[in-house]
């Protein structure tokens, strides 16, 4: 009889363990996961051409605002030139015009405040500039 009463005890106390409330498996708990979007209108341009930049931000059914998108251009791997806009919204940007030719990585990145509940997310783009 003690045994059964044992048993019993000891199959409840471990369906108790097993049915307790599991934490946030989530790697960073109470943040929202974005995606930056961003479209070229061409990818060649002339010299002293200033190329447009379409740039969204996207997170689960939701569009996060303010934040800050900052750009870098890179040149055969070195930081040529470095820029910052405010974001509130789907908007275009006219970039600044380029007099050297060459192969340029665009690599825009949407940073929010430190207290934002957003994660900050970032996208990559190519462009050449010719004559």
């Amino acid at each position: 009889m003690k045994v059964l009463v044992g048993l019993i005890a000891a199959v409840l106390l471990s369906a108790g363990l097993v049915s307790a409330p599991a934490a946030n498996a989530a790697p960073y708990p109470d943040t929202v996961k974005t995606y930056c979007h961003a479209k070229l209108n061409k990818t060649v341009y002339h010299r002293l051409e200033r190329p447009r930049l379409t740039f969204w931000i996207t997170a689960a059914n939701r569009t996060p605002k303010p934040a800050k998108m900052k750009l870098r251009y890179y040149r055969s791997g070195n930081v040529v030139r470095t820029a910052t806009y405010s974001y509130n919204g789907r908007h275009t940007y006219r970039l600044q015009m380029w007099r050297q030719k060459g192969r340029y990585k665009l690599v825009i990145r949407g940073h929010f405040a430190d207290t934002s509940v957003y994660k900050d997310c970032q996208t990559t783009k190519y462009f050449r500039v010719v004559r």
